[in-house]
């Protein structure tokens, strides 16, 4: 008689985030200087207020027209961050730290201890057999782009 070894996906499962980005700082400089470590100034955040657009769906059927008619005519001012590069400036400088964490693979929460077996010897094998070349060339195309 045969055993069977299937496993289910378990009912609960949860992972922690494992990279962790620091804020970030933005400069100001010129492509031609981007080595240099001097002539990098900080940009500017500036407040703004806007005029936003209200949304004109109807809550219920029975709305009166006028009622909404008057609420958009109600101005929605927000206040918004902006920020530019100054005119003499065409580069865009972002500097940040990121924190990778370890335990990759490791569910916080999994209510079938199979399944979680299972997640982390499949997870480590990939580790061992790939690495994390591939993801961290993924990972760096995104921030570039």
């Amino acid at each position: 008689m045969a055993t069977e070894n299937t496993i289910k996906t378990a009912s609960v499962l949860a992972f922690e985030r494992k990279l962790d980005p620091s804020d970030a700082l933005f400069y100001a400089g010129t492509w031609d200087g981007r080595d240099a470590a001097h002539g990098w100034q900080p940009v500017h955040i500036q407040e703004k207020s806007v005029r936003g657009t209200i949304s004109n769906r109807l809550k219920t059927k029975e709305q009166d027209p006028a009622k909404l008619d008057a609420a958009i005519q109600n101005p929605n001012l927000q206040t918004v961050d902006v920020a530019a590069l100054p005119q003499a400036c065409d580069t865009l400088q972002v500097r940040f730290t990121l924190r990778v964490l370890g335990g990759v693979g490791e569910p916080s929460a999994c209510n079938d201890a199979d399944y979680r077996k299972a997640l982390v010897s499949t997870v480590g094998g990939y580790v061992q057999g790939t690495g994390f070349g591939e993801l961290a060339r993924r990972y760096a195309a995104n921030l570039a782009n």
